[in-house]
């Protein structure tokens, strides 16, 4: 017998000697938010109301203020989030890299009484780009708003959140247990919520003004300003939090339809993000996927369980905690060689490393986190050579100002060997598979047409390429 099913039985047992009614099938709900910082959340202290209904839905749960992203770009992370691996285990490097079939994913491992459905509201990990859709029971991955001006690369909230209540309320089977995971493409840059959202009105005092060129190429005051003029680039931060809001506010519907359609004494949600956003720190503004500094990779999880004792959790947390945590619950045991943890468990574990990564233009940066120093390791693209490492203390440096040279061939200490060795035995050289490393065709996508010229197109819209 399965393990959710002896779970059932004991629970049904227990309810014909009379103590409780039969419980309601259990209901997994994993939301992931593209592109969402931990600090611009309510929960997470941010002065402005853009999470409301996150915020009071989490309240209850576990906040871990120090979780991160395993990369800084989108198919990387989220290939970790749903296989608990990191890339160089689950090999999606690049955009539009399918995830391998030998590596099991949260719907894989689930038992087979789960129902399983996904709704994606990014391109780049549609089942054509990533190939996980045939891993759901259900999986919807339509694109239907433009990114810019001109290409069809994402989802709204709203449209995306009406297909996962479809799901839920006309197609889910309300005795069988489920995992329903949705991904939110808002708040992606270029910051347009939808015409017909009621915003907030941000604003803000002072202007912080820049030149243009320190902004992304997608931003649209880098794409509006007049030539040789400054703009206030805190208009583009007002827009990042509105599209915040527009986005919690359709978390909010889904949240309230997760309640009504699950036993809240046996379900589990999760919130988390892909990656981060720079806003206003080091040499780019409003983008992310060129560095991992913290801004970049450091992202919000948030944890409700029943039994989960609530409260603020200050040790390090990954994505590849997601898939632990989501079998765990279903009493399922996690595969051993991953490196995840129960995100439900109180860990007192100071030791613990986690890592991230990212490839641009010719560099390709690791970086592992123990406690409160940050190792970062710089690999050059071309030949794959050990260039550079440095070291942040960010109890003295959390903003990563303060960088301190060490040389990959005499690592100062076990973290720094343990980056060095990981770089050295990845697979894929400086992150990118052998098989790609000459070829200038890097996948092709079929969600939204049938040439590279396309995919560069809708790449450099949402700011991934120059």
């Amino acid at each position: 017998m399965a393990s959710y099913a002896r779970f059932q039985l004991v629970l049904l047992l227990l309810a014909g000697l009379g103590c409780g009614a039969p419980p309601q099938p259990m209901g997994i709900l994993l939301v992931s938010i593209d592109t969402l910082r931990a600090d611009h959340l309510g929960i997470y202290g941010y002065e402005r109301d853009t999470s409301p209904n996150i915020d009071s839905f989490f309240a209850p749960g576990a906040v871990y203020q120090r979780a991160y992203a395993t990369g800084s770009r989108t198919p990387p992370s989220v290939a970790s989030m749903l296989t608990g691996r990191y890339p160089a285990g689950h090999r999606v490097r690049l955009f539009y890299q399918k995830l391998p079939p030998r590596i099991a994913s949260i719907p894989d491992l689930l038992p087979e009484e789960f129902q399983t459905a996904g709704f994606v509201g990014n391109a780049v990990i549609a089942d054509d780009a990533m190939g996980i859709g045939s891993r759901f029971d259900h999986f919807e991955d339509e694109v239907d708003r433009p990114a810019l001006y001109t290409n069809n690369v994402e989802r709204s909230a709203g449209p995306l959140t009406d297909a996962a209540l479809r799901w839920l309320s006309d197609q889910r089977d309300p005795e069988r247990p489920y995992f329903l995971w949705v991904h939110y493409m808002d708040p992606h840059s270029p910051y347009l919520p939808p015409e017909d959202w009621e915003q907030r009105g941000y604003t803000h005092d002072e202007p912080r003004w820049v030149e243009p060129t320190r902004l992304a190429k997608n931003n649209i005051q880098r794409e509006e300003a007049a030539e040789g003029q400054p703009v206030d680039a805190l208009v583009s931060l007002d827009a990042y939090d509105e599209e915040i809001a527009y986005t919690d506010h359709h978390i909010g519907r889904l949240l309230s339809a997760f309640e009504a359609a699950s036993s809240r004494e046996n379900s589990l949600a999760l919130l988390t993000a892909d990656h981060g956003e720079s806003m206003l720190e080091h040499q780019i503004y409003f983008i992310h996927g060129y560095q991992v500094y913290d801004e970049m990779v450091r992202v919000p999880m948030l944890v409700r369980a029943a039994q989960l004792e609530p409260g603020r959790r200050s040790s390090l947390a990954s994505l590849v905690d997601v898939l632990p945590t989501v079998l765990s619950h279903a009493l399922v045991a996690p595969p051993q060689e991953l490196p995840g943890r129960d995100l439900r468990a109180r860990s007192g574990n100071t030791d613990r490393r986690v890592f991230a990564e990212t490839t641009y233009l010719d560099n390709h940066w690791a970086a592992a986190w123990q406690g409160t120093n940050k190792w970062v390791l710089e690999v050059g693209i071309r030949n794959g050579e050990l260039e550079q490492g440095y070291h942040y203390d960010l109890s003295r440096d959390p903003s990563e100002l303060d960088p301190k040279r060490w040389s990959p061939g005499e690592p100062p200490t076990a973290v720094a060997w343990e980056l060095r060795e990981r770089a050295e035995r990845d697979p894929d050289p400086a992150g990118i598979p052998k098989a790609k490393r000459d070829k200038p065709d890097w996948g092709r996508p079929s969600v939204a047409g049938d040439v590279i010229r396309e995919q560069l197109e809708k790449l450099r819209a949402l700011g991934y390429v120059d």
